[in-house]
C-alpha cells in the first residue's frame, strides 16, 4: 500500500500537498488558455477582461475537482468506522480506500493486520499526542496505555472506551456514545461542517453507528466484539485481544486528531 506520487500524503498534510498541487495545474491551465487567445484578433481588444475570465473558470473547475475528491472520503472513513477502525491523520489516502476495499472484499483480518502494525508504530507518539491534547486525563490515560504495553487488555479497554466518551464531550458536547432513535447525537456535530467536505468527510464516524457504540441487543453476535455497553455491563467478556485493544487507540488517536484540526481552526 505504497505510492511515491503526492497522493500518497498523508491527511495531516493534504492541504498544503494539494495547495501546490493545485497550484501547478492552475499555472498549466492558465498558461494553456493564456496560449489560446488571439492577441492579434478581435479578443485584444479587451485582452484582461478575457484572461480574467479564463483564470476565474480555471480555478472553479480545480476547486470542484478538490470538493468532489474529498467528499468520497467519506465512505471508506465510515467503512472503516463500522468496522471499529478509526483513521489517523497519517494515514493516506490511498491506504484508507484500500483498506476500505478489502472489507467489502470480506478480507477484514488482513485489515485488523495493518492497522495493528500501524498503530503499533505509531503508539508512543499517538499516547503523547492524547495526553497533551486531554491533559485533565493524563493520569488514567497513562495508566491506560501502561496496561495496554503490558498486553492487559481486559483493563486497558473497558478504560480507553470509557475515556474516549468523555473526550467526545469535552470536543463536542455531546457523549459518543448517546443515540436518539438509534442515529448518533454527535451526528449533529459532524452534519454541521457539511459545508467543508474534507472536515465533513472526515466526521463521518460520528454519524454512524458502528460496532462500539451499537446497542448490545441490536447485535446478532457478540461474541469477541468491541462493543462499549456489553463490555462496561459485563455482557460481553471475551473482548480482551490485540485486535480490540488497537482499535480503541485508534479511536483515542481520532478523537485526539480532532483536536489538532481544532487547534488549526477547522473545528470550531
Amino acid at each position: 500500500m505504497t505510492n511515491t506520487s503526492y497522493h500518497n500524503k498523508t491527511l495531516k498534510e493534504l492541504t498544503t500537498e494539494e495547495a501546490e498541487l493545485f497550484a501547478k495545474e492552475l499555472v498549466a491551465n492558465i498558461k494553456s488558455s493564456l496560449g489560446s487567445l488571439d492577441f492579434l484578433g478581435k479578443e485584444f481588444k479587451n485582452p484582461f477582461k478575457i484572461i480574467f475570465e479564463k483564470i476565474l473558470s480555471t480555478v472553479n473547475y480545480a476547486f470542484a475537482m478538490f470538493q468532489e475528491s474529498t467528499k468520497q472520503l467519506r465512505i471508506p472513513i465510515g467503512t472503516l468506522a463500522d468496522k471499529g477502525w478509526f483513521i489517523s491523520s497519517n494515514t493516506s489516502i490511498p491506504d484508507i480506500i484500500e483498506l476500505a476495499k478489502l472489507i467489502k472484499s470480506d478480507k477484514s483480518i488482513e485489515v485488523d493486520k495493518w492497522m495493528i502494525d500501524f498503530f503499533k508504530k505509531e503508539l508512543n507518539e499517538i499516547e503523547n499526542q492524547v495526553v497533551k491534547n486531554f491533559p485533565r486525563r493524563s493520569i488514567i490515560l497513562r495508566s491506560a496505555f501502561t496496561a495496554h504495553r503490558k498486553a492487559e487488555y481486559e483493563l486497558s479497554i473497558p478504560v480507553m472506551l470509557t475515556q474516549a466518551g468523555g473526550m467526545c464531550i469535552e470536543l463536542t458536547g455531546i457523549d459518543l456514545y448517546s443515540k436518539k432513535k438509534g442515529v448518533p447525537k454527535t451526528s449533529k456535530f459532524a452534519d454541521s461542517f457539511n459545508s467543508d467536505v474534507f472536515i465533513s468527510s472526515i466526521l463521518q464516524p460520528l454519524r454512524q453507528c458502528n460496532q462500539i457504540i451499537t446497542d448490545t441487543h441490536d447485535l446478532i453476535d457478540t461474541s469477541g466484539i468491541l462493543n462499549r455497553h456489553g463490555i462496561l455491563h459485563g455482557i460481553i467478556i471475551d473482548y480482551a485481544c490485540e485486535t480490540n485493544a488497537y482499535k480503541c487507540v485508534s479511536l483515542l488517536n481520532y478523537l485526539s486528531n480532532l483536536v489538532d484540526y481544532e487547534i488549526k481552526g477547522e473545528i470550531t
